[in-house]
């Protein structure tokens, strides 16, 4: 695989190892390059990658970053040691679920509750081929596995987000070039449609979604 690019990421030795495949093309060059925010307030900011296809959670919280289930036992007991309150619109988890039976919230083990929370998290994604790119990141609040808008992807840093201690180099060299390969293999189909017709498809009504109101 070729990768043009203007930073580096930790995977890119991998490409000394395999050699440059002019028909592999891998282009990270971006006007903007998602890296982790830094904020006035010390609250957990939740990022969602997609990354070939599947998708994974990360937790920024005080210039550390948490994926696995055992990093996520570690945030949970250091947001409560800091008195941070949290829940599951804000990426977290707490130790409470429903009860269908009873139509009541009932405690739960907190082990089984991060693990619930991980998986929900981390799921198969078509979100690269949807956007045709490998890599893809939201920090979107508050969204669902599949509930994350087309315009809030963008193209992160991975190194910056610790990827390398969860993603092996080869594996993720790998990965992006048979992603590129499903690209060259799968055009991507022009839209020949007019700008009403477009307009249509996205569910606007010509005569009421546009009336200048007084």
């Amino acid at each position: 695989m070729k990768i043009i690019s203007k930073h580096k990421e930790y995977y890119d030795y991998v490409q000394g190892i395999y050699g440059i495949d002019e028909l592999l093309t891998y282009d990270r060059r971006v006007e903007y390059l998602e890296k982790p925010r830094e904020f006035d307030e010390e609250k957990p900011r939740t990022y969602y990658f997609a990354i070939c296809g599947r998708k994974y959670l990360v937790i920024h919280y005080l210039d550390n970053f948490y994926h696995t289930i055992d990093e996520l036992m570690v945030l949970h007991k250091l947001l409560k040691k800091n008195g941070i309150s949290y829940d599951r619109n804000d990426g977290l988890v707490d130790n409470y679920h429903y009860d269908h039976r009873t139509y009541r919230r009932k405690k739960s083990n907190i082990e089984t509750e991060v693990k619930r929370f991980y998986d929900e998290g981390n799921v198969e994604t078509d979100y690269n081929k949807i956007h045709r790119h490998p890599v893809l990141v939201s920090n979107y609040h508050g969204t669902s596995n599949y509930g994350v808008y087309d315009h809030d992807w963008s193209i992160p840093y991975l190194t910056k987000f610790g990827f390398g201690s969860w993603i092996p180099a080869e594996e993720i060299y790998r990965d992006i070039s048979y992603f590129i390969g499903w690209l060259n293999d799968n055009p991507e189909i022009p839209n020949n449609q007019t700008n009403k017709e477009k307009i249509l498809s996205h569910g606007f009504d010509m005569k009421k979604s546009f009336r200048h109101r007084k």
